[in-house]
């Protein structure tokens, strides 16, 4: 632009030569972004629905072994009912996410379902088995917690893999820190 002015040419001969061209560009360049944007959007909503969902199911063996003991049909129903839907919600969720375009985090999630349905359904099962607790001491239920960690370790990694797949690409080399696997917080090294 500033050739074409050294040339002779006018500042609103540019203007009207070149200024549709330059309108279309900005514009073109704004519906790239905003259409960016709204994606890495819904494929966060998309995201945080599946963890929702593991969340629910993890809950499961607990709410099992909480369940009421006056009225163990009812509670039965109840609580049947309730992790039928989560499962119909689960397999949703496996769809869209097998859908993702991101290889990591189709993978991640796989991975954390299977160990879901592994380490949950197995203390779900379990939980069935066993009396319903009455003693606020039983609350804790620290043998289930621990046969849940590998659940957590796998939902860790699927989170960071979402993190970083919704990341904006120009953010991605700034949080991403390799050698530790997971993504850095702002706050990570403030003291």
């Amino acid at each position: 632009m500033i050739a074409v002015l050294l040339c002779g040419h006018s500042l609103g001969d540019v203007v009207r030569d070149f200024g549709p061209m330059l309108a279309l560009i900005g514009v073109g360049l704004t519906l790239l972004v905003n259409g960016s944007r709204e994606e890495r959007r819904r494929r966060r909503d998309v995201h945080a629905r599946a963890l929702e969902v593991v969340a629910q199911y993890y809950e499961m063996p607990f709410l099992i072994k909480r369940r009421r003991y006056d009225e163990p049909s009812a509670e039965r129903a109840r609580l049947t009912e309730r992790f039928a839907d989560i499962q119909a919600e689960l397999a949703s969720c496996e769809a869209l996410i097998r859908a993702d375009r991101d290889w990591a985090v189709r993978s991640t999630y796989a991975a954390l379902v299977k160990d879901l349905r592994h380490y949950a359904g197995e203390q779900a099962s379990e939980a069935w088995k066993a009396p319903p607790i009455q003693l606020d001491e039983q609350i804790g239920m620290g043998s289930v917690v621990d046969t849940l960690k590998p659940i957590m370790t796998s939902r860790e990694a699927c989170e960071n893999a979402m993190a970083r797949s919704t990341t904006a690409r120009h953010r991605r080399a700034a949080t991403w820190r390799p050698s530790s696997g997971r993504l850095s917080r702002p706050w990570d090294g403030i003291r």
